[in-house]
Formats: structure tokens, C-alpha cells, sequence
């Protein structure tokens, strides 16, 4: 059989190759989630898969999609946000696609787990004309422990003993193809799970389907010269095998950190075996335009929208640009949401609302999951989406074929985000382009941080700031006291000549600038102690030019949903603040 070229890949490329990978759910299909299946009866609750398939009928047999977890056989499970998402992602793009838990080694020592995913391919045959499947057009992927299960899946038949006693013994466990995200290819050292038939490099031919392994030249868990040990001897006997090499890359490069790159490598990989059935053209296409409270309040009516060379992200801007060129341009504002969550879902209101009154928002997240969360708008999100996103937003303001083509003030560019995406606004400040900082409830966090999965900046980072800076912060009851106010403020006053304004927010009301609020709880006295501690923290941190508001009931955050007129007039003095020309005050 023949092989393909192996491919080793900078950082450098990463922004370019991003643009390989189109947004999805222009042309995506409806789909439907079926939960908890068991795939073999007994009592482990570990014999469950999740599918998702097309709810439109097919006129032929659709290829299946088998992902398994990862977890060092250990941990993990199905149920994990970025399995969840491609099981939903591929059943879009016309696969039935299967997410199986398999039995860890604290329940039943290897190799359970390997003779559980054999079982589960053996049920899907089973079940191939219930669900459209095609037998002969089965793959399989896998990070980490997964990419080891979906490599013995593909490499190895019934005579290497390994199928267990789950059933379905008329039917074959072999996939037609498989992709392992850092794949553990044997153990590496000598152990009862070290044995050479439970691992791939027990079983080096020429007679296997089609491989592909993604593999980070820095992984310190699955070692990038145990990977291409076993991709040579592959080689040499002439396998059917494609190697990415992420440069740098660390062990979650199929899983989070280069799914830029990788996602679209192991789409094209698999429809090039598996050849999904396309989308019929009756499938009616999701509006690229969603109005959001009427277009908001100012005078540009505000639309939420995408651009082809922004997968993954939403655009908000003024619907009609006619307005902007020459004489008025549109400063651009780069927005990271809370949770660093891959939707603008809680936050669409404000950006709408900004959007409004003549600013192009250029924020992380789906435009298909605006309206309504799903299993997309759980992958996390990185910093660098941002200045992508700067980038290629400002080479649309310089080509003529393009609606934003000389409509963007370069000069004015504020990165802004809330909670986790108010570290990735801190993160991408020091970019010289960068103009203006909002910082909304977020902050730099201890070193090593207890909340995984955001940026981990040092204070260090701070001394990289260059421009004005707005932080906003809140907490609830009282714990957000004067003197650490003091605090923050003599920090920022450390920095040097860089201009900062910090607000003390009570009740984690999330977003403003100017003004103490409360909301007025349901107990009279409680609303007074509020009161009178507003009035506290605003005498002694000196913000005589902050006015003291009563509000009735709810946060800005129910505000931001409900368009709240008061929330959006008071939200002018955000609006005021991005971009200046000048000092923020």
C-alpha cells in the first residue's frame, strides 16, 4: 500500500492554515442526539455510547463516526465538552456518529477497555440498517487513551483475541479507517499493561486501513519520538499512514490547543475514506444576519453576522455601512467571552447595543449557537482567536473587494472581555495595536491558578500595557472592600503613565462604568445595610464624580437579556470609553 508525506507544521502557519476550515453550519444538517444507549447488557455503567445522526432521510447508507475518550484508561469520559461537540460537528456534516465510554482500569484491568470499543463497533454493525450505517464505511478517532483504542481497533481482527465476550460475535470489530490525536503507540516502559499485543506497535504491517496521527513535538505524556518510532517502522513496510507534527505542540494539540489546524486536517482525512453523504439542497440555510433587540438603541441599526475567512467567530456592526468611509470609520473591538466559552450567547445584547452606536465587534463564538447554546459553545477558546481575528478583519478594511473596505479606523482597536475573556483582553494588550482595555469582573489569578483552562498570566504581564485601561469589578455581599479597591488602585498608579479607571461593583453587576449600583433586595433593612455600604465604599475611595443609583431588582446581566432601557442608557458611558483619541477621562 502506498503512504502519504509526513507534515510538520509552525506556529507560524497556524493563523493562515486557520482559514482552511470554513464555518460549518452554513450548509450543516439538522441532527438528532440520542443519549445513553447500552451497547452490551450487564451491569457497568460503562457500556453506554451517545449518537448523533442527520434527522434527514438519506437516499443511501451514511459512513459512522466512532469517538472514544481520553484519560489515561484511567479517567475521562463521553460526556466531555470537546467529544460532545465533534459527535454533534460530524453528524452536521452527515456522519451517525457514536461516543462510547469503555470500562477504566479502576473497574476492570486492561484490556477491558479494548475488548469494550471492539463491542461497541460490533453493535453499530449489528444496528447498521437501523441507523443508515454503512458497514464498510466505519471510522475511528481518539485523543490520548482513545487514539490508542482507535488504532487497535483498526489494527487488529478477530484472531488477535483481543474482542472479549460482549456480543455481537457475528459482526466485525475492525474500523476502515482511524485518527489518534497524540497517540500512545506502546507504553514505553515495563509494566502488566506493557504487554505487545495491547498496543499498536505490536502489530506493524502493511495490511491495516488507513491511519492518521497527530502528534505535539513538545508533548511530555505521549513522547513525540516513541510517535515517530512507530511511524517509520510503519512506513518501511509500506502502511497506508499521513503524520502532522504540531512544532511545539503540547499533548492536547488534537483536543485544544491547534484545533485550528488539526480539526480541518482530520475532516478532510476522514471524508477522503469515508466520503459523508452531503447536505441536500432542500436543507434550508440558516440567516447569516441576527437582529438582536430590534437592532438596539443607537443610531445605527445593529445586526450579528459572520465572515467566511472568520470561522468560528461572530461579527456585530451597524447593518447599513454606507454611512461609514472617508469621513467616519467604525473602531473595531475585540471581545472574549465569560467562561472563555466558544458563544457570544450571554453577552449578545451588550455587543448588539455597542454595535449600534458605530463599532464593528469582531468576538469569539459560533453565530449558530447565539440564540440557543449547544454542545459548540462548550470548547474553549483562546487569545490568539482574537488577534486572528484583528488580523484578518484589517485586511478586509484593505481590499476593494470587500464590505469593509476602507470603513475601519486601524488607529482605534480595544480589546474587551468579561470574567475569562477579560484575561484573554489582558493577554493580547501588549499587541501594539491595541488602543484601549476593558477588563470586565476578571483579573489576573494566583500562580498556579485552581481554574483550569483560563490564560495563565503572571502581574507580570500588567507592565506590557500601553494604553488606557478600564477595569471593572464586583463581587457579592461585601466582600469587595474599600481598602482592596485602594489597593488595586495604587497598583495601577505603580505602572507608570498609563491611564486606568477601576470601579467597585456590588453584587457582581458585571458591566458598567461610572456608577455604584445595587439591586433592591425583597428585605427593606437589607436594602438599607446595601445602601449605606455603597455610600461607604464611595466615600472612601474618593469617586465623589460617581453618583449612588437605586436600582429595582435584577443584574445587568438580566438587563443585557431583557434590554432594560435603563441598562442601555447607563451602558453610554462603555460606548464613550473604547477607542478614545485621547485620556480616557
Amino acid at each position: 500500500m502506498k503512504f502519504q508525506k509526513s507534515y510538520v507544521i509552525t506556529r507560524a502557519t497556524l493563523a493562515l492554515l486557520s482559514f482552511l476550515s470554513l464555518a460549518v453550519f452554513a450548509n450543516a444538517q439538522e441532527i438528532k442526539v440520542t443519549r445513553d444507549i447500552a451497547y452490551r447488557e450487564g451491569p457497568s455503567k460503562a457500556w453506554r455510547l451517545d449518537m448523533a445522526m442527520p434527522t434527514e432521510k438519506s437516499d443511501g447508507l451514511r459512513p459512522a463516526h466512532v469517538i472514544g475518550h481520553g484519560g489515561g484508561w484511567r479517567g475521562g469520559s463521553r460526556t466531555v465538552d470537546v467529544f460532545q461537540k465533534m459527535m454533534a460537528d460530524y453528524a452536521k456534516k452527515g456522519y451517525v456518529t457514536v461516543n462510547i465510554d469503555y470500562r477504566l482500569t479502576g473497574e476492570a484491568p486492561f484490556p477491558a477497555c479494548i475488548e469494550d470499543v471492539k463491542c461497541a463497533v460490533r453493535w453499530l454493525r449489528a444496528h447498521a440498517e437501523k441507523y443508515q450505517v454503512d458497514p464498510k464505511r466505519i471510522g475511528a478517532y481518539g485523543h490520548s487513551a482513545g487514539a490508542h483504542l482507535a488504532l487497535m481497533l483498526a489494527m487488529t481482527t478477530k484472531k488477535d483475541g483481543l474482542e472479549g465476550d460482549g456480543g455481537w460475535v457475528e459482526q466485525s470489530s475492525q474500523v476502515n479507517v482511524a485518527v489518534g490525536g497524540s497517540p500512545p503507540t506502546e507504553l514505553g516502559r515495563e509494566t502488566p499493561m506493557s504487554k505487545k499485543e495491547w498496543w499498536p506497535i505490536g502489530y506493524i504491517s502493511d495490511g491495516h486501513p488507513p491511519l492518521f496521527l497527530v502528534q505535539g513535538g513538545a508533548d511530555r505524556i505521549v513522547r513525540a519520538e516513541l510517535t515517530e518510532d512507530f511511524v517509520a517502522k510503519m512506513k518501511k513496510e509500506g502502511a497506508d499512514l499521513e503524520y502532522l507534527k504540531i512544532e511545539n505542540g503540547s499533548h492536547d494539540v488534537a483536543y485544544a490547543s491547534a484545533l485550528d489546524v488539526t480539526d480541518p486536517a482530520i475532516e478532510k482525512f476522514l471524508a477522503k475514506h469515508l466520503k459523508p453523504v452531503a447536505p441536500q439542497a432542500s436543507v434550508k440555510k440558516k440567516s447569516s444576519l441576527v437582529v438582536i433587540e430590534d437592532g438596539g438603541t443607537g443610531p445605527y441599526s445593529a445586526v450579528a453576522t459572520e465572515a467566511w475567512t472568520l470561522p468560528g467567530m461572530t461579527l456585530f456592526r451597524p447593518r447599513d455601512l454606507s454611512a461609514f468611509g472617508d469621513e467616519k470609520k467604525l473602531p473595531v473591538l475585540l471581545w472574549g467571552n465569560g467562561a472563555c466559552a466558544n458563544t457570544t450567547w450571554e453577552h449578545k445584547n451588550f455587543l448588539s447595543e455597542i454595535a449600534s452606536h458605530g463599532y464593528l465587534i469582531v468576538a469569539i463564538g459560533l453565530l449558530d449557537e447565539i440564540n440557543e447554546r449547544g454542545e459548540g459553545s462548550r470548547q474553549k477558546t483562546k487569545s490568539s482567536q482574537l488577534l486572528t481575528g484583528l488580523d484578518v478583519i484589517l485586511a478586509e478594511n484593505k481590499s476593494a473587494e470587500s464590505i469593509y473596505f476602507g470603513k475601519l479606523d486601524a488607529s482605534k482597536v480595544a480589546s474587551m472581555g468579561m470574567s475569562c475573556g477579560g484575561l484573554q483582553a489582558i493577554e493580547i494588550s501588549a499587541d501594539p495595536r491595541i488602543s484601549t482595555t476593558v477588563v470586565c469582573n476578571s483579573g489576573v489569578l494566583p500562580t498556579p491558578s485552581s481554574l483550569p483552562g483560563m490564560p495563565a498570566l503572571s502581574k507580570e504581564i500588567l507592565k506590557k500595557f500601553h494604553a488606557p485601561v478600564l477595569y471593572l469589578m464586583g463581587c457579592q455581599g461585601k466582600c469587595f472592600r474599600p481598602a482592596r479597591l485602594a489597593k488595586i488602585r495604587r497598583g495601577w498608579n505603580q505602572m507608570g503613565p498609563r491611564s486606568a479607571e477601576v470601579h467597585c461593583h456590588h453584587d457582581r453587576l458585571r458591566i458598567r462604568c461610572g456608577d455604584y449600583l445595587f439591586p433592591r433586595s425583597q428585605d427593606p433593612k437589607q436594602t438599607k445595610r446595601d445602601f449605606r455600604f455603597t455610600q461607604k465604599v464611595h466615600q472612601q475611595t474618593g469617586a465623589s464624580h460617581c453618583p449612588v443609583h437605586r436600582i429595582s431588582g435584577g443584574t445587568l446581566d438580566a438587563w443585557s437579556q431583557s434590554g432594560s432601557p435603563y441598562g442601555s442608557h447607563r451602558r453610554q458611558r462603555v460606548y464613550n470609553r473604547l477607542c478614545p483619541a485621547g485620556h480616557p477621562r
